[in-house]
């Protein structure tokens, strides 16, 4: 579980997605292998297919995050996208141009 905006989601081991509403879980459209918030209520998710996708709360909807692909984990903190991909190499943002480690486990 993670809260975020007063709010809390998680992540089950299937890959589905929920958050509480009131005193009952709702499930949120998508399958995601990681999922991250931050305290502005920025939510973020690693879809299945590799891509980042942040949540549109207005929409209810995953929106994809431009050019943000081969993630295999992810954070946010303060508005700020953090990924990594599966070699290890971690990423500020969407794109692959603007990784900031060379990876190497």
């Amino acid at each position: 579980e993670l809260e975020y905006d007063n709010s809390v989601a998680r992540l089950n081991a299937n890959g589905g997605i929920a958050r509480r509403l009131g005193d009952a879980w709702i499930g949120v459209p998508g399958s995601a292998g990681d999922i991250a918030a931050d305290a502005l209520g920025n939510v973020v998710i690693t879809g299945r297919d590799g891509k980042v996708y942040e949540w549109v709360e207005n929409d209810l909807r995953w929106s994809e995050v431009a050019g943000a692909t081969r993630a295999a984990s992810v954070a946010v903190a303060g508005g700020q996208l953090w990924r990594s991909d599966a070699d290890g190499k971690l990423y500020a943002g969407g794109g692959d141009g603007v990784g900031v480690s060379s990876g190497g486990r």
